[in-house]
């Protein structure tokens, strides 16, 4: 557990990366105002607290209105989507990185440490920082995409979507020599997976 906790503060999730706004580009052409009648309503989370829609976030204006798994979402929302046992990151490891909001939850899968949680890394600073693997996909969520830590033999695995409240991610962790990242990624992307279809 305490190698998951420091994995997930410091080279796992990419919380705290957006200290200062990138360069404002010059628009290159007046924007248009899209046609509202035409475009499907957006995709979300939801959940007895609200509403978590999915889509890009601005992190260098997120502030504090990180999404927090721990306490927005139910014991039954979690239980529904196959998360057992949730509770939120040690006291301990609190002020590690308090852009992180996480709780870490039990599944069928034994040889897992699992957590839930928000950061506000979005998927741009994640591709400057990790490699993006093409290769993984998601039908319910198809904005979803995975990352590892960057360290060599690493079977670590993040699979991450972006809302309006900061990126919600699933991480896996398996005991060194016991997994690989395919393995880690696939249980990741079926437990963020789980909780979209159940939130309803």
């Amino acid at each position: 557990m305490k190698r998951h906790v420091v994995s997930l503060l410091s080279c796992g999730l990419l919380a705290g990366c957006a200290t200062s706004p990138p360069p404002i580009d010059e628009p290159s052409a007046l924007p248009t105002t899209p046609n509202t009648s035409e475009q499907p309503s957006p995709a979300a989370f939801h959940f007895k607290s609200g509403t978590l829609e999915i889509g890009d976030f601005d992190p260098y204006t997120l502030g504090d209105d990180i999404f927090d798994p721990c306490t927005e979402i139910s014991p039954e929302e979690f239980a529904a989507a196959g998360f057992d046992n949730v509770e939120p990151i040690p006291e301990e490891y609190r002020n590690l990185n308090s852009e992180i909001k996480a709780c870490f939850f039990d599944s069928e899968l034994k040889n897992y440490v699992m957590s839930l949680s928000s950061t506000n890394a979005n998927r741009k600073i994640v591709e400057s920082k990790r490699k993006i693997p093409a290769r993984f996909h998601s039908q319910s969520l198809p904005p979803l995409f995975v990352y590892g830590t960057g360290l060599p033999d690493d079977s670590d695995c993040y699979a991450q979507v972006d809302t309006k409240r900061g990126g919600l991610t699933v991480s896996v962790t398996q005991p060194p020599g016991l997994g690989s990242f395919e393995e880690s990624c696939n249980v990741a992307i079926a437990s963020l997976e789980s909780l979209f279809e159940n939130a309803d």
